[in-house]
């Protein structure tokens, strides 16, 4: 909304000054030698007196007695001059006494004199290569910065001693973990100090990956969240499969989540349906599960409480799940068996994570119920069995004690709850039962009268023993009107809740009499004559001697059936196993889990980090005993408003994970709460190890995080090592000698060092402060009696701001105002918005903002000298960048670069409100488009343009932009969003250059036509 309410202009340096005090400002008379020569010379001719004087002569006069004459002068007239000159000095005297008066009143009186000269610090860079290099810098170790307008050496001494070593920052990265939405990793480029003087490109990143309104970086991507789960339950090789993962947490971590009781089963649905993506590793990879069910007591009150289960179907069509393999599905995970990995998908509609960060897993419980497995190892009294042509379980002639052995490699380590072996008997007696087949046959047995006995192989032992009771079963099955053709048999008793030991999966597994586990053997129990084999060939005579018999008396006699012979085809096994992985228990023998970082895997409990982190990865080193960080922040702090300083908390990757750093050994920070750039010296601990799972192998890692409100953190250029603080100790002196120190200025030592041949600085030197003069004196002490150190009024705040921090180039304090509520008057609050010098290190050249030190400086100031109850806010100003579109055509078509760039520069000397020349205001602004088209027309060189427009491009957290364009047709005026917005020009303007007579083209804003940095802008859609 366009903020219409008057605003006035703020104070600056130059404004600050009081006219009262000027030399000038009392005087009898100010004219000068020359002045007095030319009213002498009036004089005479009024009075018609001789002309001594001539009137053409009077500037030579004046010269050659201001300098040394020649002697080449009248008397008369050399007379009149030196009466002149004497007069000149009588009246400078004169003139001086208020001056002296004043003079006298501050120095005696007041007892007052100027402050003296302190010296601007700067931030230098060694890059070592050496190996093993070290080397201790001296406190006061001198450096040469070229000299400065007088001549003079310019020479910078360190501040600290320094250890500079072989230490060099390899990695950047940051992670964020918003409240909501899913969390994100983004690296940040490591650059060399040349390349960082050379190169004008390089953008500074959120510095915990996240922006002040909570987006994600540009550079971005999703973080990898989630567990791995290893148990040999999972070793499934083929079949119908059916997991279920139950995720246990703890009951306190519960509450409040979507998991409670009682919560909406819609929105449970909506959130936990689609969010997660479950692999499993099989011989090709990582084997990515086309959906799952989700069950929770919040769905279904039978369902267990504080969990959430996952429920998935393997096809027999899925690949065999294998064991995890280094090689194939990453060495980062060290699991012997196989496994199931869950990762939170962060595309999801509705994300998990805000329910997911809460929780504390308590233990993992896995089922798994497989059907038709066919991977079997089969073996009778004869011998192996294969499974590729129908088998005979008991042999070509049963009897009873004949026995089948069925073996299934994956079920050994597993803890079965069932297990049931599945087939289809071939060849069945076409019957309803085996009496009627068997009715030529004494003691014919009936379909119920076979029996066999189950038991499972365990430790080398068969269960039930010998002596024990046997388990029987029925071997058929009769149905209404036939043998039933299928066979199922349940060793579900002959386990007795027992596991098979877990052995190394053998390429050959066959039943052995060394075998000691996996297999399942049935026994053929009764009948006592079994499948009447033994009896055939005498049932058969005595049939055929009766037949004889009976043909002679003319009767025809049916012959017995043949014996069946069992043959099984088809033959599986289905079975239910589970596994519970405790984290309470120090001995998980059914699994482990690890979980899942953004850049590695912890065996520890899931992810905790609030907000954000940094981490460093740093070059391995010997004999280091400390090092020097070097944060090159952006001057992009936010606004400083919140009481209370923000804590960080350093940790190193150690032998026990992430170790935090004791507060002794950082040794010192300069970078004010990470809103400056500055050194964080830290003092390296010894127990540093290069190949955890946890992050990248092969560097030393540092992680730092925040603990409160960050948002205020300037965004971050890059970090470097073996950085040292130097300040100013010559060539500063003279008020008009002081110059801050440009990037590159600073590089090389007084006196060389072996090893250290080069010396970098990255950006301009900051603080220092000249001697001051008369004037600056007396305005200081002035305003002091006017305030008194007290803050009554803007003004006085506004004042003292700029007395404090000369940094500071104007300052502008809104009473009665809150950032978070521009639009009407708040009481007790007081926003203070002050405004940078420009600078000329190739960033800010348009929107130069302070440092966010030197804002929680000037809130502690004026904290210091208002009422307690007042509510300060202090704040970089919010700029809105301005943009030329035209088509323009130049009078002469000869050096049309060099004039494009020249009314580039026209245009920005025009709408820059720190030009002197400029008509713009720093605050209360209004751009009048009329008038600026009017200006670039009225220059000589153009002679004509047209489809003027202008471009604004406002952002408050460099991730949110406003674009509006402004044609002829819309308003004339363009003012500011804020109270505290300034108007600046972008860097280079869309300026269309057209030939005479040549058609001018509409100028519209196309993708093409944007820069990136300055007009192109991407915007992201919130996924989270």
């Amino acid at each position: 909304m366009e903020h219409r309410i008057f605003v006035s202009e703020g104070l600056s340096q130059q404004a600050r000054k009081f006219k009262e005090l000027a030399k000038t400002f009392v005087a009898v008379n100010n004219m000068t030698l020359q002045q007095l020569l030319e009213e002498i010379c009036k004089y005479e001719k009024q009075q018609d007196c001789p002309l001594i004087i001539n009137e053409n002569d009077i500037p030579k006069l004046a010269k050659a007695i201001e300098f040394d004459s020649d002697g080449n002068i009248e008397p008369s007239a050399a007379l009149y001059t030196i009466f002149a000159k004497l007069l000149n000095r009588i009246q400078e005297r004169i003139n001086d006494l208020p001056s002296r008066r004043m003079d006298f009143y501050f120095r005696t009186i007041l007892g007052e004199c100027p402050n003296k000269a302190h010296g601007d610090h700067a931030h230098v860079i060694f890059p070592i290569e050496l190996e093993g290099f070290k080397h201790k810098l001296k406190k006061g170790t001198r450096f040469i910065a070229g000299t400065n307008k007088d001549g003079e050496n310019i020479e910078f001494e360190s501040v600290n001693n320094a250890e500079l070593n072989d230490v060099q920052v390899k990695k950047i990265y940051t992670l964020a973990v918003p409240e909501k939405g899913a969390s994100t990793v983004s690296e940040i480029p490591v650059y060399t100090p040349s390349q960082a003087i050379e190169s004008k490109d390089i953008v500074p990143y959120p510095l915990f990956g996240m922006t002040r309104s909570g987006d994600r970086a540009v550079n971005s991507e999703f973080a990898r969240l989630g567990l791995a789960v290893s148990s040999r339950l999972l070793y499934l090789n083929d079949g119908i499969r059916h997991i279920k993962v139950k995720l246990v947490f703890e009951g306190e971590s519960v509450k409040g989540t979507l998991l409670e009781c009682g919560q909406a089963p819609e929105l449970f649905l909506k959130v936990f349906a689609n969010a997660f993506q479950i692999s499993l590793t099989t011989a090709e990879g990582w084997y990515d599960v086309d959906g799952y069910q989700v069950e929770s007591r919040v769905l279904d009150e039978h369902c267990e409480a504080n969990c959430i289960g996952l429920i998935l179907q393997l096809s027999d069509m899925t690949p065999a799940i294998v064991n995890c393999d280094p090689n194939i599905h990453g060495d980062e995970y060290n699991l012997n068996g196989p496994a199931m990995r869950i990762t939170v998908k962060p595309h999801a509609s509705y994300n998990p994570w805000e329910t997911l960060r809460n929780l504390k897993l308590r233990k993992v419980l896995l089922q798994a119920n497989v059907t038709n497995c066919r991977r079997l190892a089969l073996s009778n009294d004869i011998g192996p069995l294969s499974m590729n042509a129908p088998i005979q379980p008991f042999g070509p002639i049963p009897a009873v004690g004949n026995s089948l052995v069925v073996g299934c490699e994956e079920i050994r380590g597993k803890r079965l709850s069932a297990f049931e072996i599945h087939g289809n008997w071939r060849g069945l007696p076409h019957s309803r039962d085996f009496c009627y087949w068997y009715k030529q046959y004494p003691k014919a047995p009936l379909t119920r009268d076979f029996k066999v006995s189950v038991s499972a192989l365990l430790g080398g032992y068969w269960y039930p023993f010998n002596t024990q009771t046997p388990l029987l079963q029925d071997l058929f099955q009769s149905e209404s009107d036939a043998i039933s053709n299928k066979l199922t048999i349940s060793c579900d008793k002959a386990l007795g809740g027992r596991t098979f030991e877990q052995q190394y999966d053998a390429e050959d597994f066959v039943f052995t009499p060394s075998s000691r586990d996996g297999f399942f053997k049935i026994k053929l129990i009764s009948p006592e004559n079994a499948f009447m084999h033994q009896d055939y060939s005498k049932v058969l005579c005595g049939n055929l001697m009766q037949q004889a018999i009976r043909k002679n008396l003319g009767k025809e006699f049916e012959l017995p059936n043949q014996p069946y012979t069992p043959e099984l085809e088809n033959l599986s096994v289905s079975y239910t196993a589970t596994a519970e992985i405790n984290l309470r228990s120090p001995d998980n023998s059914d699994g482990k889990i690890l979980f899942l970082r953004p850049w590695g895997v912890s065996e520890k409990s899931h992810l905790k980090l609030e907000g954000g982190a940094l981490f460093l990865g740093l070059s391995p080193t010997k004999n280091a005993n400390s090092v020097n960080l070097y944060f090159q922040l952006n001057r992009d702090s936010d606004n400083i408003h919140e009481d209370g300083e923000i804590g960080f908390v350093w940790s190193y990757l150690g032998i026990n994970g992430w170790t935090r750093i004791p507060s002794d050994n950082i040794l010192y920070n300069t970078t004010a709460n990470f809103t400056t750039s500055g050194i964080v010296s830290i003092r390296i601990p010894k127990d540093f190890i290069t190949d955890s799972k946890l992050m990248p192998q092969g560097l030393c890692w540092i992680r730092l995080e925040p603990q409160g409100n960050w948002s205020h953190c300037s965004r971050l250029f890059s970090i470097y090592t073996q950085a040292v603080e130097v300040v100013r100790t010559k060539g500063f002196e003279q008020k008009n000698s002081f110059k801050h120190c440009k990037p590159g200025c600073i590089n090389e030592l007084a006196q060389s060092i072996g090893g250290l041949s080069a010396v970098y600085q990255l950006e301009e030197s900051f603080g220092g402060e000249p001697e001051e003069d008369r004037e600056e004196m007396q305005t200081r002490v002035a305003e002091y009696l006017y305030h008194r150190n007290r803050i009554l009024t803007a003004r006085d705040c506004e004042r003292m701001i700029l007395e404090k921090f000369p940094e500071v180039h104007l300052v502008k304090c809104f009473a009665g105002l809150s950032p978070e509520n521009p639009s009407q008057p708040t009481l007790g609050h007081m926003l203070i918005v002050p405004v940078s010098p420009l600078y000329e290190d190739g960033r800010h050249i348009w929107d130069p903002r302070l440092s966010g030190k030197t804002l929680e400086d000037i809130k502690q100031f004026v904290k210091q000298n208002s009422s307690s109850f007042a509510k300060i806010s202090v704040m970089n100003p919010q700029f809105e960048k301005i943009q030329v579109r035209c088509n323009v055509d130049f009078v002469n078509d000869n050096d049309e670069g060099e004039l494009l760039q020249d009314l580039n520069q026209q245009i920005n000397n025009y709408l820059s409100p720190w030009n002197s020349d400029s008509s713009s205001r720093f605050f209360g602004w209004s751009l009048n488009k009329e008038h600026l088209q009017k200006f670039i027309q009225n220059l000589p060189y153009v002679e004509e343009i047209q489809d003027f427009s202008v471009l604004r491009i406002s952002s408050r957290d460099h991730s949110e932009y406003n674009m509006e364009e402004s044609d002829e047709s819309s308003s004339q005026y363009i003012r500011g969003t804020t109270p505290w917005s300034i108007l600046t020009p972008m860097k280079k303007h869309f300026l269309n250059i057209v030939e005479k007579n040549e058609d001018l083209r509409d100028i519209t804003i196309g993708y093409g036509d944007l820069e990136i940095g300055s007009t192109f802008i991407i915007q992201r859609r919130n996924n989270g």
